[in-house]
C-alpha cells in the first residue's frame, strides 16, 4: 500500500509546477489514497478540492463516504451523504 507516497510525490510537482489540479486529478489523487489505507489523507485533500473552488462529483463522495466508513468516521460518513443529497448527486 505505499503507491500514495508516489501519487503525493506527483501531486506536490503538479502544484510546484503551477499545474492546479482539476476535478479528475482531485479525484485519482483521493483514489489512491483511500487504496492504500490512507482515509484521513482523502479527507485532507477533499479540504484542498473545497480551497480550490472544484466542485466535487458523486465519485468524489463516493470515495468520501468508502474512506470514512473504513476509518470508523460514521458521523462524517452521514454528512457526506447529506451533502451529496443537498447537491442533488445520487450516491452508488
Amino acid at each position: 500500500g505505499g503507491g500514495w507516497r508516489e501519487a503525493e510525490e506527483a501531486w506536490q510537482e503538479m502544484k510546484t509546477d503551477g499545474v492546479p489540479p482539476d476535478r479528475v486529478a482531485f479525484n485519482a489523487m483521493m483514489a489512491a489514497m483511500m487504496k492504500s489505507g490512507q482515509y484521513r489523507r482523502v479527507l485532507r485533500v477533499r479540504e484542498e478540492m473545497k480551497a480550490a473552488n472544484v466542485d466535487a462529483n458523486a465519485t468524489t463522495f463516493n470515495t468520501l463516504i468508502s474512506a470514512c466508513g473504513r476509518a470508523g468516521e460514521w458521523r462524517k460518513a452521514q454528512m457526506l451523504v447529506e451533502e451529496m443529497s443537498t447537491l442533488g448527486l445520487a450516491a452508488d
